[in-house]
């Protein structure tokens, strides 16, 4: 064709016809960009509520999840992570023996062991003689709370103690 011809009416409806194609393509990108907008806003907003936060500043003793695991809200509480508040002060929960339960109270005495460091005795006093019993092979215990200093921070959660309560000192 030379520069002075006119393109032909097929040619010239083809051309519109891809123009017409070509608004409604710039259209539907247009709706789905405000469309990944909005997501992305949502998102932005579910990704702020998801910090997870300790109550208490501590010490992790235990991570049950690993990081970008999805947690899933439900009804059941998961455990994440397993805190201690203050390793310088610690409980340690003995079984009391029915037999011996009406000579322990709040406030008394006690030192016990653990396997770490043998021959060492640990003070504590019974903070705490809870009425709930256990029976554990026809013997029935009730849990006694013994509050100890652990500053040098040599016992750790979970150690096996055996515990000696002072019931009578003369």
């Amino acid at each position: 064709r030379s520069h002075n011809q006119l393109p032909s009416q097929q040619d010239l409806e083809t051309a519109q016809a891809n123009y017409e194609r070509a608004k409604v393509a710039v259209t539907t990108a247009q709706a789905a960009a405000t469309q990944a907008e909005a997501t992305l806003a949502v998102d932005q907003t579910n990704l702020s509520k998801t910090v997870i936060r300790s109550p208490v500043n501590g010490v992790v003793l235990a991570r049950k999840v690993e990081p970008g695991q999805t947690i899933a809200a439900s009804f059941s509480v998961t455990t994440m992570f397993q805190l201690a508040e203050d390793l310088g002060n610690m409980k340690l929960e003995v079984n009391i023996d029915e037999a011996d339960v009406g000579h322990v109270k709040a406030g008394q005495g006690a030192t016990f062991t653990v396997d770490a460091y043998p021959g060492r005795r640990f003070p504590g006093t019974i903070t705490q003689l809870r009425y709930q019993s256990t029976t554990t092979n026809n013997v029935v215990t009730y849990l006694a709370v013994i509050s100890v200093n652990n500053r040098d921070r040599l016992l750790r959660p979970g150690m096996t103690a055996t515990a000696e309560i002072t019931v009578l000192s003369v």
